[in-house]
């Protein structure tokens, strides 16, 4: 009987020794575990939610917007010299513009390129700036003074006459004594102070008095743009000219069109006129701004034939066209760019 309860008491013991191993050694395991996913969680604290799990990785990548993407702070761009050219020079004619041919344009509507597709971009490293606190409490907007009113107003070049199509891309500038509307494809100069007509005709009608022997003669397709130089007192007209396919696809080459008056008398001062020829891409939405040293033009690029899509902005952005009275006019072409985006050389 002793025996039997001396070997259950020796039984017990041992139960309980293993027992209480046997519990330390699953605590520990429960507590590396824990300290272990303590660290992965302080990992991805510390290095983003990238570094979860890789489905969450996945998952981010393949639905986050484009401006969720982070990039490394971008360097110099590596260039080449720019390119050096010379506008094609056709006539210089002094003619009055009221005696051009009271012709209609011709209609040509042509679907608008799409935009340039934006994509942008987190920059690694670079924080935004926090918002300034206003100083004093911002009150509820305040009527200012009324805009004074215009000086002058008058109708322009009517769409059932001189439109060409729609959009009109309506473009104009004021000189001393004239304003000149542009629209697709036509040209009107106003008087400035009452805006009678003085003169209207047609792109193709103007421009065939420069005699250029390319398609600025006779396939004038519009985007113009017309600006007065006080610099030289004088007026510069431009649009672009090309063909197109049955489909409406434009045709290599294209042109873009310049006159430019020899005097601040549009109507019967005088023009020169000059072409530049462009090969390899459309130069759509041209821009141009006047400067002391010449005439810049900016535009966005786009390719030719089927399926035209946005190439890159800049292919000579800007451009500094020398079209002074007495020396050759030059083209300086700054190395193409690929930013997307429309840029403005005024």
């Amino acid at each position: 009987m002793k025996r039997s309860l001396h070997l259950l008491l020796v039984a017990l013991v041992l139960t309980s020794v293993f027992g209480t191993a046997e519990a330390k050694s699953n605590h520990k395991k429960k507590k590396k575990k824990a300290v272990t996913a303590v660290e992965m969680t302080n990992t991805a604290d510390a290095d983003g939610k990238e570094r979860a799990s890789g489905f969450e990785r996945t998952k981010k990548q393949s639905d986050a917007p484009p401006n969720d993407v982070v990039v490394g702070k971008p360097g110099p761009i590596p260039f080449g010299k720019p390119v050096e050219q010379q506008l094609k020079r056709a006539s210089s004619l002094h003619f009055d513009l009221r005696s051009l041919p009271q012709t209609r344009p011709v209609q040509q509507d042509r679907a608008e390129l799409p935009e340039p597709p934006l994509h942008p971009l987190t920059v690694a490293g670079v924080t935004e700036l926090p918002s300034p606190s206003p100083s004093a409490p911002v009150g509820p907007p305040t009527p200012l003074a009324p805009a004074p009113p215009p000086i002058s107003v008058f109708e322009g070049l009517d769409r059932f006459n001189w439109g060409a199509g729609s959009p009109p891309d309506t473009n104009g500038d004021v000189g001393p004594n004239d304003y000149i509307q542009t629209v697709n494809t036509s040209i009107g100069v106003f008087n400035k102070s009452d805006g009678t007509p003085k003169a209207e005709f047609t792109f193709n009608t103007f421009m065939s008095q420069g005699h250029f022997g390319n398609l600025c003669d006779t396939n004038n397709f519009g985007d113009p743009v017309v600006l007065y130089d006080s610099f030289e007192d004088r007026w510069i007209i431009t649009d672009f000219a090309f063909l197109t396919d049955v489909s409406g696809n434009v045709l290599t080459p294209a042109y873009q069109c310049f006159a430019a008056s020899m005097s601040g008398d549009p109507v019967s001062g005088g023009w020169n006129f000059y072409s530049i020829q462009i090969n390899d891409a459309l130069n759509d939405y041209p821009k141009f701004g006047i400067w002391p040293d010449g005439l810049y033009m900016s535009a966005n690029m786009f390719t030719f034939g089927a399926g035209s899509s946005f190439s890159r902005t800049s292919m000579r952005l800007p451009i500094a066209v020398t079209l002074r009275k007495t020396d050759a006019a030059s083209v300086v072409s700054p190395p193409r760019t690929g930013t997307p985006g429309s840029l403005n050389p005024s």
